[in-house]
């Protein structure tokens, strides 16, 4: 219990999304075609990593970099948006599609996302480390 509490004191709306997310939950069977963004593809996959998981899950759109104001317009109309990192700041977030349902950090923190603006937005967080 102790652990759980340094977590939310570390990010004090954990709690809210969990519970958030809990009742959003999407089971796969509902899903037939998920539209998923991938902000920097060049840093995640410098051409040595194989998109096949993801790009199994749907249809995927794979960006080697991008600038803070084409987030919006790339974002537009997915269900998942994974970056590494472009920064999701509050404006960005706020731009971003209602059809979008998770942002995704597949990174080793979130410093790059507003995360006050993602509670708001009742988006679902998640945060992947990679590994070799």
């Amino acid at each position: 219990k102790p652990k759980l509490m340094a977590q939310n004191a570390a990010w004090p709306h954990a709690r809210t999304l969990r519970a958030r997310a809990a009742k959003d939950t999407v089971l796969a069977t509902e899903v037939t075609c998920m539209k998923i963004a991938i902000l920097d593809g060049a840093v995640l996959n410098p051409g040595d990593v194989d998109w096949g998981p993801i790009t199994s899950l749907g249809d995927v759109s794979i960006y080697d970099t991008t600038p803070t104001e084409a987030v919006a317009g790339r974002t537009r109309g997915a269900d998942v948006v994974l970056v590494n990192k472009t920064p999701l700041t509050g404006p960005n977030l706020e731009q971003l599609d209602s059809s979008v349902r998770m942002v995704g950090v597949l990174a080793t923190g979130y410093n790059i996302v507003d995360t006050e603006a993602l509670a708001a937005r009742v988006f679902q967080f998640a945060m992947w480390l990679l590994t070799a």
